[in-house]
């Protein structure tokens, strides 16, 4: 399996967790679908930063995995509030979603970019101490457990062998 694969699911492991406790201890409704977005964000953002970084590379440092851990374990945040942006307007594009309260119609796609940094800032101080340091750790795991390379024993493959 490839580095990249297992470091996304491993994310999208966290982001479940970090799913799951929003959506039971948020009041109101709606909250579901961190559960969803969340694992999905963190999946795709930590599969391309360990591409961005790693590509298909063997040799895995430990200060790349400091950076795509600290990368990907923070812009998933982002990533997670334009997932659901655009969710809600294609929701409401189809008439499955009909509006806020009020009545309004969710935010056009422009707004739900911009405005995803500032709920982007909230959710990093709400989740972010635990988001990125299990990137990081997930970042660990892969390098600890991946295949070792096999050693060749160049003494049994001599050519002067006896037989």
């Amino acid at each position: 399996m490839k580095h990249w694969f297992v470091f996304g699911v491993l994310n999208a492991l966290v982001g479940v967790v970090v799913g799951a406790h929003l959506t039971t201890t948020a009041t109101g409704s709606g909250y579901w679908a961190f559960m969803v977005a969340a694992p999905i964000a963190a999946f795709i953002t930590a599969g391309i930063t360990w591409r961005s970084f790693l590509s298909d590379t063997e040799l895995i440092e430990t200060p790349y995995l400091l950076v795509i851990g600290l990368i990907s374990g923070s812009a998933s945040h982002y990533v997670t509030f334009v997932i659901l942006g655009v969710a809600i307007n294609v929701l409401y594009l189809i008439g499955a979603y009909e509006g806020d309260s009020l009545g309004n119609p969710p935010p056009n796609l422009l707004m739900v970019i911009a405005g995803s940094f500032a709920t982007t800032l909230y959710s990093l101080l709400m989740y972010g101490w635990f988001t990125v340091p299990a990137s990081i750790l997930s970042g660990f795991i892969v390098k600890w457990f991946r295949p070792k390379p096999a050693l060749v024993d160049n003494a049994s493959e001599s050519p002067l062998k006896s037989s």
